[in-house]
Order: structure tokens, then C-alpha cells, then sequence
């Protein structure tokens, strides 16, 4: 039984990796697209879910120190703290989305096409802070569960 869920799993961290790649692409793409847009739901969501990510590996940090795994909690715990720093960008890029939506009304093209420039760069910033985390956080569970089953047998 401990051999099936080992050969399921390590597939599945691959599979989780394909994925997260596939879904950064995709989010560059609907960014680019809409780079002088207001799409201020988008990045709300975009924000609670990178600020769901860091409270979820928090969590697991928390979980391994209790465990004895203190190794896999501090690299647990600094994935954490880049998904926070990543959800922290996303709201610098709602804030000023909010902000160039207001100035639009205004006319001020110059001020709005180069806020929209920085908003794109900041958002990519939080899309590349969310992938670094997503992948050490993939590779730390992956270890633990190897290290994990080891300790079982």
C-alpha cells in the first residue's frame, strides 16, 4: 500500500508543477492582453488567493515543526513569507488599477498608459514571487513525503 501512494504521488508533484506553470502562462497572457484595462476583480482574486497560499503553507510549516521536521518548516515558512510578499504586489497593482481607473476620467493618457506599464510589471512581479514559492513549496513536500515514508518503513 505504501508503494502505490509513493508512485502516486510523485507523479502528482510533477502533474501540480505542469499545471502551475501552465496556469502562470495563462495569467501573463490575460495580463497582456489586458494591460490597459481596469480589471480589478481579477487582481482581487488574484490577491486572495496568493494571501489563501501563504496562510495554507504557514499552516504546513507549522504542522512540520510540531512533527520534528524542523528543516521542512523553515523552508515551509520562507515559501510563506514569498507567497505573502507576492499577495502584497497584487495589492499594490489593485491600488494602483483603483487609482489609474479614477485618473482615466481625467485624460491624462501619458500618466495612465505608463501607470499601466508599472501596474503590468508589478503584477508579473507577484505572478514570479507566486511561482518560486509554488515550486519550493512543491519540492519541500515532495522531500518531506520521500524523507516521510522512509521514517514509516
Amino acid at each position: 500500500m505504501k508503494k502505490i501512494s509513493l508512485n502516486l504521488i510523485s507523479p502528482l508533484f510533477d502533474l501540480i508543477r505542469i499545471f502551475c506553470f501552465l496556469a502562470a502562462i495563462t495569467y501573463v497572457a490575460i495580463q497582456t492582453m489586458e494591460i490597459f484595462q481596469r480589471r480589478e476583480v481579477l487582481h482581487l482574486t488574484i490577491f486572495t488567493l496568493l494571501f489563501l497560499f501563504a496562510s495554507f503553507e504557514l499552516s504546513i510549516s507549522t504542522y512540520f515543526q510540531r512533527i520534528g521536521f524542523n528543516d521542512h518548516s523553515y523552508r515551509a515558512f520562507t515559501t510563506s513569507l514569498i507567497m505573502f510578499s507576492g499577495g502584497i504586489f497584487e495589492l499594490v497593482d489593485v491600488a494602483i488599477d483603483h487609482g489609474l481607473s479614477d485618473i482615466e476620467k481625467y485624460n491624462l493618457n501619458f500618466i495612465t498608459s505608463s501607470g499601466s506599464i508599472i501596474e503590468y510589471l508589478i503584477a508579473i512581479s507577484a505572478l514570479i514571487l507566486a511561482i518560486i514559492s509554488l515550486e519550493k513549496f512543491r519540492l519541500t513536500i515532495k522531500n518531506w513525503v520521500l524523507v516521510f515514508s522512509q521514517q514509516i518503513n
